[in-house]
This record gives C-alpha cells, sequence and structure tokens, in this order.
C-alpha cells in the first residue's frame, strides 16, 4: 500500500520508502547476525551439546548472509514490473553457486559449499541494486542506508565483542548464552527506537490515532 502511494509522488519517495525499511529492518537483523557470531559456541555448546561442534564452522559462514535480509533488493525492481529483471537475478544466484562451489569446496571442504550459496546472495544483491540503480536513475550507493548501517555495524561489533568477552570470562556458557540473548533483545528495541519514531514522521500519524478520529 505505501509502494503504491510513493509511486505516485515519483521515485525519490519510493527511494526513501526503501532506504528507510532498511534502516528499520537493519535494527533486528544486525544485532541477531552479531548474537549467531559471537555467541556461536555458547549457542551449540548448550542447545546441541558438543557432539556438534564440527558444524560451528560451517554455522558461521552461513550466518554471513544475515546481513542481506536487512534489504530488500527487489522491492523497487517489482514496483516497477522488472519481473524477467529478477528472473536473471535468480540465474545468476544459481550460477554462481555452481561456479564457486567445487573450487570452495577443494579448498574450505563442507564450509566452502557454504561459502558459495553465501556468495552467490551477495552476487544477485550486487546485481539487484545495479539493475535498480539504471530504473530509478541513481548510482546504487544512494538505494541503500549505508551510513546508518555503518554506524550500526561499527558500534554492535565494537559493544558484542567487548561484552561477549567479559561474559566469557565471568560466567558459565549457558549463563553467558543467556545474558548474550538478553543483550541482543536491548539492542534490537535501542536500534529500533530512533526508526519507529522517524516511521511515525514518514508515514504520518499512527493507525491507531487514525482510528479514533
Amino acid at each position: 500500500m505505501q509502494m503504491a502511494e510513493q509511486t505516485a509522488q515519483g521515485d525519490e519517495k519510493l527511494v526513501q520508502l526503501v532506504k528507510h525499511s532498511g534502516r528499520v529492518l537493519s535494527a533486528v537483523v544486525f544485532p541477531l547476525f552479531f548474537f549467531f557470531m559471537l555467541y556461536r559456541y555458547e549457542l551449540f555448546h548448550v542447545v546441541f551439546t558438543n557432539k556438534y561442534e564440527s558444524a560451528i564452522p560451517i554455522f558461521l559462514v552461513t550466518i554471513m548472509v544475515l546481513p542481506l535480509r536487512a534489504y530488500n533488493f527487489t522491492t523497487i525492481l517489482q514496483n516497477k514490473h522488472k519481473g524477467a529483471t529478477i528472473n536473471i537475478g535468480v540465474l545468476i544466484d544459481l550460477l554462481s553457486i555452481l561456479a564457486l562451489m567445487y573450487p570452495l569446496y577443494k579448498w574450505l571442504g563442507l564450509s566452502g559449499v557454504a561459502l558459495s550459496f553465501v556468495l552467490g546472495s551477495y552476487i544477485q544483491g550486487g546485481y539487484y541494486l545495479y539493475q535498480t540503480g539504471k530504473v530509478i536513475g541513481k548510482p546504487f550507493y544512494k538505494l541503500v542506508p549505508l551510513v546508518d548501517w555503518a554506524k550500526k555495524l561499527i558500534i554492535l561489533a565494537v559493544l558484542g565483542i567487548g561484552i561477549h568477552y567479559v561474559l566469557s570470562l565471568l560466567f558459565t556458557e549457558q549463563i553467558v548464552l543467556i545474558l548474550g540473548i538478553l543483550v541482543t533483545i536491548i539492542f534490537v528495541v535501542i536500534a529500533l527506537y530512533p526508526d519507529i519514531k522517524s516511521s511515525k514522521r514518514f508515514y504520518g500519524e499512527p493507525v491507531s490515532q487514525k482510528e479514533t478520529k
């Protein structure tokens, strides 16, 4: 509904809507990414026991795709009815995986297979950004909230690594995992708060207020 309304106001509003969505999604996705990355050993040892420890490197590679989930790369292409472009992106993803899978497997084993899927997703995302930029008439780097993402990634990396290091020195793995979950929830709430406030300014009155009038 919002996409349809913004389209009538021009491509600039459309880009603003997608970038705002990227900021909101990153407030959830980035903390989850750092949680799974930093607390992967505690997660596997506590939840799955030590017999699955050999899967941890594969898990680490797999979660590298999570930051991509902070942006919907096909939203504007769908809005502009570029179905053929989206299908080409799917084909590029598949071909990239097939081209990378064997050499990466020879290099890294099963982790290399997982890495081929991750790299294929990044290649596909880059293609979609490039094509979206062509459709909108803007350079690809202006389609994503790069400054906002960089700030969140740096802050979360510094705080996340520091907190995990301190917790691992003081507590057992079970307690570290529980505290890590709580810390991640706090990070999400803090990161979401300014974006929720800006959502009200961006979209207008909250639905609850509109319904009471």
